[in-house]
């Protein structure tokens, strides 16, 4: 375990990231319209949304946990 804290800001960035994608996507599909030719283009998009939402929330709760375990550490450090 490192001896700071991890930044849980890359993960929300990412995950923000993600969730703008996926936004755009389904907008695009449902309130603009869109022509046959430009579906592969709204599909990938949509799916580079959800993986980049998907791996932002994992990062974002693994840094969470990493703070968690080390501030646990620190306390029963403190106690010793």
């Amino acid at each position: 375990m490192s001896a700071d804290p991890r930044s849980t800001t890359p993960g929300a960035v990412l995950a923000s990231v993600g969730v703008v994608l996926l936004l755009v996507g389904f907008v695009w599909m449902s309130v603009i319209g869109y022509y046959p030719d430009q579906l592969p283009v709204i599909i990938v998009l949509v799916a580079a949304g959800a993986l980049l939402a998907w791996l932002g929330q994992r990062m974002y709760q693994s840094a969470k946990r990493e703070n968690a375990l080390h501030r646990i550490k620190q306390r029963d450090l403190g106690k010793a």
